[in-house]
């Protein structure tokens, strides 16, 4: 058996460990007496209201020790909340992420309202909005990391970053969450905590830069591996290959850019897989299907702009290429996003909001 006390600022945690449950009881209650008494020799006064305790087990059955403290006995909880870290008497940190992803799912939600799809902030301030959030999940990181080894766990932990990804690329809510996180160039949840992790192991190291970066280019690796492995967000993942350079650009996106890079926007084939219009084909040239690949590389509507972006850039246009030359150069950002926001007609058939043109 062992005993040890954590203290920070007017906490103090007792841990003690036992083979048995008579063992526990008798070292907690000691240790109970002695910071009681050294307590009141100090002149501070305890808060028997506020004492808690729980007890860390994998076993399925056992007796639960008796504590007391200053003669009021101290009731065993399912979990305690010790300096923000949710510690659940089944091990594993999975109450923890839950209540961390709650915590951080209501102030995505919050600065959801200041980011409509249509105006708002530009993609820099969404994106500095969104750090919130993602300190609120990676608060503590290094200490319940491990618990991304469960698929569970990193579901959880995606659902927040995700609801403020979409808001911070002006996205629809329809888009998987791994082309969001890409597209918006934030790092998967479940990869920084193990990014933070690592960093806590390393962060005696003489050249601490040093560690950071590697740890970083592992991260992106990881990142860049699961991208290439995902069964959603094809599309995407066509045009975004490389996640690096994606996110090493300096021009930001908008809404229309967005429809282009998900597919999911105002093109016949989702509209009328969403149930807003009663055929998939394109408007313009009634061309069986309407996605992103025929409105910006197909049809003839925009032939003009699609040749004169060819012409400046000297090559063929193409899905396989075209974020490549996006990111190259400023100009043809823009002449790209010129061809993306050109008008169209409404749909005919169209039913309700959504089924208008951008």
């Amino acid at each position: 058996s062992s005993t040890e006390l954590v203290a920070f600022a007017d906490d103090v945690a007792v841990v003690a460990t036992g083979h048995t449950t008579w063992i526990l009881e008798t070292v907690i209650n000691q240790a109970l007496d002695k910071v009681a008494e050294w307590m009141m020799g100090a002149g501070l006064s305890l808060s028997v209201r506020k004492t808690e305790a729980v007890m860390l087990t994998t076993k399925r059955g056992y007796s639960q020790p008796s504590l007391s403290i200053l003669g009021s006995r101290i009731e065993l909880k399912e979990s305690i909340r010790y300096l923000g870290v949710v510690l659940h008497r089944v091990l594993g940190f999975r109450a923890h992420v839950e209540s961390a992803a709650a915590s951080a799912q209501v102030t995505a939600t919050a600065l959801s309202r200041l980011m409509p799809n249509m105006g708002g902030p530009r993609q820099k301030k969404r994106s500095l909005l969104a750090t919130v959030v993602a300190s609120k999940l990676l608060y503590a990181a290094p200490i319940w990391g491990a618990a991304m080894a469960f698929n569970r766990n990193v579901t959880t932990l995606e659902r927040p970053q995700r609801a403020i990804a979409i808001r911070t690329i002006m996205a629809y809510r329809t888009v998987s969450t791994a082309a969001v996180l890409v597209i918006a160039g934030m790092i998967p949840a479940h990869l920084l905590a193990w990014e933070r992790c690592e960093r806590y192991k390393r962060r005696h190291e003489p050249d601490a830069a040093r560690a950071t970066s590697e740890i970083r280019s592992e991260t992106l690796r990881k990142w860049q591996t699961e991208w290439a492995n995902e069964s959603n967000g094809g599309w995407t993942r066509r045009l975004i290959q490389d996640i690096n350079l994606w996110r090493g650009r300096k021009q930001v996106l908008d809404f229309h850019i967005t429809q282009l890079l998900s597919n999911h926007g105002c093109f016949g084939e989702y509209l009328h897989r969403i149930g807003k219009l009663d055929t998939a084909a394109c408007v313009d040239c009634q061309e069986q299907v309407d996605d992103a690949e025929h409105v910006f590389f197909v049809c003839g509507r925009w032939w003009k702009q699609r040749r004169a972006l060819e012409v400046e850039v000297e090559e063929d246009v193409s899905p396989d290429n075209i974020v490549s030359i996006m990111v190259e150069k400023r100009s043809h950002w823009l002449g790209s996003s010129c061809q993306i926001r050109q008008p169209r007609p409404v749909h005919k058939g169209a039913r309700g909001k959504g089924a208008t043109a951008a």
